[in-house]
């Protein structure tokens, strides 16, 4: 495989391709610069810190995740999204204050015939606001 295959491989055929022999020592590789940077889900983007930072020392619910109470590893799991997204954004905008909430919330839902139902959902908010 030449220098330029490697560098253009998806993260799949990496894991693929490292994957297959476990006998052999891992070998590290480059990767293009926007392999690094892309993000599945990005919660601080653009539009939020703009909006945190016109609205000083208001508190802004910018990410939430609904969970059933019994899935334990999923909402710990968001928690702890939830928490390094936050440190990362505070390290590069030290005014940024923030809280990860969890709790168990009435969810309303819509099913095709139009009849409503609710359930009891465990939310996992991610809260944020800019200081003065």
């Amino acid at each position: 495989m030449t220098k330029e295959e490697t560098n253009n491989m998806s993260t799949k055929d990496v894991q693929q391709d490292s994957t297959t022999s476990t006998s052999k020592m891992f070998v590290p590789y480059s990767v293009n610069e926007d392999v690094v940077n892309q993000s599945k889900e990005q919660i601080f983007r653009a539009e939020i810190i703009e909006l945190l930072s016109q609205n000083p020392n208001k508190w802004f619910c910018v990410d939430e995740s609904f969970f059933s109470k019994e899935d334990r590893a999923q909402i710990l799991s968001k928690r702890s999204v939830y928490y390094t997204a936050a440190k990362q954004i505070q390290r590069k905008f030290s005014n940024v204050e923030y809280r990860v909430k969890g709790g168990m919330t009435d969810v309303s839902h819509q099913m095709a015939n139009g009849f409503d139902y609710q359930s009891q959902r465990h939310a996992v908010r991610l809260y944020a606001r800019w200081t003065a």
